[in-house]
């Protein structure tokens, strides 16, 4: 009996460190959730410079096709935790206009890993954008709110005190992000500051497998 106990336990190690191994394997990346966002002058045929920024990367948005330039794409380095933490990132625009400001999560290969995160509130040049702290809300229909001066696409949702100090909060990733729009001046820097976390496991919704985007909402 206590040979087979001892086989028995071997045969277990064997395949706990098989399963590990295996764990291992996985890419760590695929296992966070990254702020991503948009900076869109396409309406206004904006076209916005970065500045170097050690914690993002940045770039056009080539499936744009001709409009790509008008795209700036960021995508912040460092994943987020538990914790609230401030996003900074600093564009130039060469003209005034409208730009549209799209917020979400990074994109992965697999829709299953495009990870959520929670917005808790968004500043220009240090000051809240019109309404960047989620607080002014509308009841859409019965217990379903939404926060004014933004948008929510696909399954992004508005939770009322899923903020920092139970303070409102939008819940979002790549295909289900939250945009909003503002005024900008040719040549001058414009400071957008996100603060984002992960969220608890239990907001996090069931995979459903992400809806194609319309063309006639790609500029959001």
């Amino acid at each position: 009996m206590i040979r087979q106990s001892s086989v028995l336990l071997l045969l277990l190690s064997v395949l706990t460190a098989g399963t590990l191994s295996a764990q291992l394997k996985v890419p760590q990346k695929e296992k966070n959730s990254y702020l991503r966002f948009e900076i869109n002058g396409v309406p206004d045929r904006i076209v916005s410079k970065t500045r170097t920024n050690p914690n993002a990367s940045s770039g056009y948005a080539g499936w744009y096709g001709p409009d790509k330039y008008y795209v700036l794409t960021v995508n912040m380095k460092e994943p987020l935790s538990g914790n609230w933490t401030d996003h900074t990132f600093t564009f130039t625009p060469n003209r005034s206009g409208k730009i549209w400001l799209r917020i979400g999560g990074r994109w992965s290969k697999d829709p299953a890993e495009r990870n959520w995160l929670l917005i808790d509130r968004v500043l220009l040049n240090g000051k809240l954008l019109p309404n960047g702290d989620f607080q002014k809300y509308r009841e859409k229909k019965t217990d379903v709110y939404r926060p004014n001066e933004w948008i929510l696409h696909n399954r992004a949702e508005y939770y009322l005190d899923a903020g920092e100090n139970r303070s409102p909060a939008c819940l979002v990733n790549h295909d289900s992000p939250i945009t909003t729009s503002f005024q900008v001046r040719a040549g001058e820097p414009n400071t957008v500051t996100i603060r984002a976390k992960v969220p608890p496991r239990r907001l996090i919704p069931k995979y459903v497998a992400p809806k194609k985007i319309s063309p006639k909402n790609r500029f959001y």
